[in-house]
């Protein structure tokens, strides 16, 4: 169990760089998609109808928000993969990214194209769940 902790505790420095290196873009256009959508019509419909503030905020409006937002959730899969390597080189943490540099140094072709095409299916497995999560979100959205 120290083990397991001693691992968690090493971690939270490099997952909070990863994580909040992205952090500002999502809030920036996250706020303005809510401005946006908060003055229109549909959106004065269901005041006007009686519904709840937090029901309007909640139903309405950020889930119609969320469609631009998934859409950069889904990209940002591969590059967190990519930006992992970075961040594994400056907290001299082992993993894909270490690979992928002494792959680079040593001239190992076969590492390299492995790496690459790593990164190329967490793109497309990225897209291939924003796409999901579209129809999940907004049911107008079919996935034929």
């Amino acid at each position: 169990m120290d083990a397991f902790i001693s691992r968690i505790h090493h971690l939270v420095l490099p997952g909070l760089t990863l994580g909040l290196s992205s952090t500002a873009i999502f809030m920036r256009y996250m706020r303005s998609e809510m401005l946006d959508i908060k003055g229109s019509d549909f959106i004065r419909t269901a005041r006007a109808k009686g519904v709840g503030s937090k029901s309007v905020l909640y139903k309405h409006t950020l889930r119609n928000a969320l469609i631009p937002i998934v859409t950069l959730l889904g990209m940002e899969i591969g590059m967190l993969l990519s930006g992992a390597f970075i961040v594994e080189t400056v907290f001299n943490y082992p993993g894909i990214g270490t690979l992928f540099l002494s792959g680079m140094a040593n001239r190992d072709y076969p590492v390299i194209m492995a790496v690459n095409l790593l990164i190329g299916l967490s793109v497309l497995i990225g897209n291939l769940l924003a796409d999901i999560f579209y129809a999940v979100i907004d049911p107008r959205i079919r996935l034929d």
